[in-house]
């Protein structure tokens, strides 16, 4: 249970039917944002990654990763009374992750998103969610994906091999301060990457 989190009342079978029931949320995803509008604006897409980090750190804590972060799978409220709120959805792919924060396993999710450690080992823990939060703050400050390609298997190459051009070049509200925390979530190595939701929240604090 966590504000930041979709929640679910109920869950059961009916007949051969089985059912969950989730809360209403009054909003769009943050992918039909983008398409709608392209860009959004950095402070409502910062806003927006404070919320989701805060979500992941409450995952992390209670030792599962979502393994499928992307900007659909995140819905946006926005009320006149109750501000912004963003809520992380859909945990079909959420795994438990033991004490040393790795397992292996099938390479699951969205190859534009997927981290590289998941394509090219199998290999996933909490920095594989902290990669995907990077991509989605890059995408969603400069309207355009991180990692391209017209095949599967071309972005997943493009994720293991290029670097994405630098969100300010983009975007002239970006400036290199927040290229610096989108690249850091981004690192192909997860040694050299945030070690944890909290690290790149912290440092998206200290930059507003």
């Amino acid at each position: 249970s966590h504000g930041h989190v979709i929640e679910v009342y109920d869950y059961g079978q009916m007949k051969d039917t089985l059912y969950y029931v989730m809360e209403i949320i009054e909003g769009k995803s943050v992918a039909q944002m983008i398409d709608a509008d392209g860009a959004q604006p950095v402070d409502l897409a910062l806003l927006i990654t404070k919320q989701i980090l805060e979500a992941l750190s409450y995952i992390h804590e209670n030792n599962l990763i979502h393994r499928d972060l992307k900007p659909s799978n995140i819905l946006v409220e926005q009320k006149a009374t109750k501000g912004t709120r963003a809520v992380l959805m859909d945990f079909g792919l959420v795994k438990a992750f033991d004490s040393q924060l790795t397992r292996t396993g099938r390479v699951l999710g969205t190859p534009r998103y997927i981290a590289p450690e998941m394509l090219s080992q199998g290999q996933v823990d909490c920095r594989s969610d902290v990669f995907q939060m990077g991509v989605i703050l890059y995408e969603m400050v400069t309207g355009d994906y991180a990692f391209k390609g017209t095949t599967r298997a071309e972005v997943a190459r493009n994720c293991l091999t290029k670097e994405p051009e630098a969100a300010s070049m983009l975007n002239p509200n970006v400036d290199v301060n927040l290229d610096n925390i989108i690249f850091n979530a981004m690192e192909k190595d997860p040694e050299q990457r945030y070690a944890t939701a909290e690290e790149m929240l912290k440092d998206i604090l200290a930059y507003q």
